[in-house]
């Protein structure tokens, strides 16, 4: 998240850009499968994409725990996201470690 986005006017600070961000995650990982019968798969390809990049972000968090699932009775109750002081860092270290271009 960068301060430029409250500069512009974009947002009205940078809380609003992290709820955003964690209900698209949450989303992606527990809400939408809410909407899909167990054992069958998704086939909508916006709830695909929103799901590919959220187990992306989620398996790509797991070494520093920076998305965690709660988990209950095999089911998923709740996502834990947790952004460090220097979030900027981590991101651009994070587009150079994964970055297939």
């Amino acid at each position: 998240m960068d301060d430029k986005i409250v500069e512009l006017g974009l947002l009205p600070n940078l809380d609003a850009a992290k709820a955003s961000y964690d209900a698209n995650i949450r989303n992606g990982l527990m809400t939408q499968l809410t909407r899909i019968q167990p054992g069958k798969t998704i086939e909508q390809a916006h709830m695909r994409s929103r799901a590919l990049v959220s187990y992306w972000v989620y398996e790509k968090g797991k070494p520093e725990n920076v998305i965690s699932q709660e988990i209950k009775d095999g089911k998923i109750v709740d996502i834990k996201i947790e952004y460090p002081d220097d979030y900027v860092k981590q991101m651009l270290r994070y587009s150079k470690d994964y970055s297939f271009l």
